[in-house]
């Protein structure tokens, strides 16, 4: 088990994908480490739902030392392009 560490994040960041297409996404970062593992949650359903809904808690992730991303999937939410439910 990884020592608890605090935990920081950022709303909403811009993160482009090989089509130009902006995604957004909520980063969860540890703060008391240099590199951390990353754990990527790519949602359909809303980046901002309550951690309880997701698999991964990302507050409690990024204070055990991991670097979690939630994202919103392409063309839902907050992110740019055209949903395809069986595409991406």
């Amino acid at each position: 088990m990884r020592a608890a560490v605090g935990a920081a994040v950022e709303f909403d960041v811009p993160v482009a994908i090989r089509d130009g297409t902006v995604l957004r996404a909520n980063v969860y970062r540890p703060t008391s480490v240099e590199s951390a593992p990353v754990l990527l949650m790519r949602l359909p359903y809303g980046k901002d739902l309550p951690p309880s809904v997701p698999a991964v808690d990302p507050v409690q992730a990024s204070r055990r030392g991991y670097l979690v991303v939630v994202q919103d999937k392409c063309g839902r939410c907050a992110s740019g392009g055209v949903w395809d439910a069986f595409r991406r």
